[in-house]
């Protein structure tokens, strides 16, 4: 049996003296910036009943969750989440308070097996208002403490704080005649800017044009003053308009508060957080170059009741990704040269026809063509420059996801069966093909399908798990049309684009599962952090795609 008496389990890590002090010191600045504001620390069971996860609004499903079986056999977890531990004191052991501020310095454990830079053990600080402090200028107040941790940080550190009203969404999606799935994934493609299959979904749905329009608007909606010009002329539902109305008054107090140099306020009025506790204002804080959100919370006003009933106790807070903010809180030396987006491309034949979009776009694609033996090339027009990274389908959404990387091309297929954090903005057009299931001639009953052979197991499992079939997926990393002219299995499911390879071994295919063509997607940080370049040629991108 092999030891692991050496090494830390997956997605954790030890730190050393350097970084314990580079923490300690992270840790310390944040304690007494909440204490000067008034709250006072808690810290919560690592080890929690399951049953505090699954509350109505749970956001944690069970594969997520690191578990244990207590001496009674009862199930437990360790906390993925502060918010809810806490709740739960609210509405238990600190019921008598009517106002609550409290702060916390502790990890949060998500089990994610497969995530690209996995990441089980997070080290998180954070706040809660509950209760009475939690009224109305409560938002204000969170919102300016939020910048005022960003106030901590090295002169010229750029940082922009977002705020949103997850309301605007749920509100939309509640005029949709349709069921709580189809209303769940449509709130999934407005979250990651999925424009694509937000209009996918939309097409399959019986309802009101115009509400359509609004719906897909949504994920391209963020920015500053004038994306609230554009939200007042877009939307007609009053109860929305009037949400619109309040996150203004929000916003324009927020920049008033604003004396950071490098600080910027936006709004994005497609925040649809999975988080289903949320209820109306949403925080989140990025770090220029930092991948990730530094800062993310908001409204949960229902949370507390769901733990008691008979209690109404409003509240907001957020957390602070203590990874991201100890590294940059002592950073020796931040750049002054304007940033240059960086754009990973799917080596062959996505490559060659992202490149001739660009130089249709007017952009000079000379070095791309005499790359010889360079891995970072430039590509620039008359008004904007960036850097093309030609990688492999995976690191494509490695490179993007870490933030390395501003955008990336990269086919379908290699999402849906990789996935990641990132936001998928644009089809493509091109590299146009399907998945399909497909096998040998005559068997096209899915009842006489046992096993499939495939390189995407993913997709394969999604697709039959969907329909409630129990199949045996095989993994194949060769010629998997091989597998059922061997005998290995009844069918595969393949791309398939023409489909002549099938029919010159007598495979057939039985049926199309979804179509495939190349996406554009972008780092979360990097598309509000350099919007105006990546709107720039997003623009350029959407007008030739609909020459």
């Amino acid at each position: 049996m092999k030891s692991y008496d050496l090494v830390t389990p997956a997605g954790t890590s030890d730190l050393l003296p350097p970084e314990v002090k580079r923490l300690r010191a992270a840790e310390n600045a944040l304690c007494t910036l909440f204490e000067a504001h008034g709250f006072s620390e808690i810290a919560t069971t690592e080890l929690e009943f399951m049953d505090v996860f699954n509350l109505k609004s749970r956001h944690f499903p069970s594969e997520g969750l690191y578990k244990a079986i207590d001496d009674k056999g009862r199930l437990l977890a360790l906390r993925p989440d502060s918010t809810m531990p806490i709740a739960r004191l609210a509405a238990s052991r600190l019921r008598a308070y009517s106002s609550l501020k409290l702060y916390y310095n502790q990890k949060v454990y998500r089990n994610s097996p497969g995530a690209r830079r996995r990441n089980d053990e997070l080290r998180q600080m954070g706040v809660e208002l509950i209760g009475e402090q939690a009224g109305i200028n409560s938002d204000l107040e969170t919102a300016k403490l939020a910048l005022d941790i960003f106030g901590l940080l090295p002169e010229g550190t750029k940082c922009i704080l977002e705020i949103g009203d997850i309301g605007i969404t749920k509100m939309l999606l509640e005029l949709l005649p349709v069921s709580v799935e189809i209303k769940e994934q449509l709130r999934n493609a407005v979250e990651t800017k999925n424009s694509p299959e937000l209009d996918e979904i939309l097409k399959g749905i019986d309802c009101d044009e115009g509400l359509k329009k609004q719906l897909l608007k949504l994920p391209t909606l963020y920015g500053n003053e004038s994306s609230f010009e554009k939200a007042f002329s877009i939307f007609t539902d009053n109860a929305v308009l009037g949400r619109i109305t309040k996150l203004h008054e929000f916003y324009q107090k927020l920049v008033s508060l604003n004396d950071r140099k490098n600080t910027y306020i936006t709004v994005d009025f497609g925040c649809a957080n999975k988080m289903d506790y949320y209820t109306g204002t949403i925080i989140r804080g990025y770090i220029e170059n930092a991948g990730e959100a530094v800062i993310n919370g908001g409204r949960y006003d229902n949370l507390i009741s769901e733990f008691d009933s008979s209690l109404n106790k409003p509240a907001i807070g957020f957390a602070v990704n203590m990874d991201i903010f100890a590294a940059n809180l002592q950073a020796e030396k931040i750049s002054n040269t304007p940033h240059k987006l960086r754009i990973a491309l799917t080596k062959g034949r996505l490559e060659k026809k992202a490149i001739e979009l660009f130089e249709e776009i007017g952009f000079d694609c000379t070095e791309v063509h005499e790359k010889g033996r360079r891995l970072i090339l430039n590509v620039k027009s008359s008004d904007l420059s960036f850097e093309v990274v030609l990688a492999k389908p995976n690191d494509v959404i490695t490179y993007v996801e870490s933030g390395v990387c501003d955008l990336g091309i990269v086919g379908k297929d290699t999402i849906l069966e990789d996935g990641g954090k990132f936001f998928e903005v644009l089809d493509l057009g091109f590299g146009r093909c399907r998945f399909a299931v497909a096998g040998k001639k005559g068997l096209k009953t899915s009842t006489a399908i046992k096993t499939i052979a495939t390189k995407y197991p993913k997709v394969a499992r999604s697709f039959y798990d969907g329909r409630g079939a129990d199949i045996d997926i095989v993994k194949i990393e060769g010629s998997v049309e091989l597998a059922p002219l061997l005998g290995l299995s009844d069918a595969i499911v393949d791309i398939v684009e023409t489909g002549s390879t099938l029919v010159e071994n007598g495979l057939e295919v039985y049926e199309d599962i979804v179509n495939l063509s190349a996406r554009l997607i972008a780092n979360r940080v990097s598309l509000k952090m350099y919007r105006n370049d990546i709107r720039k040629l997003f623009k350029d991108i959407k007008s030739k795609l609909k020459d």
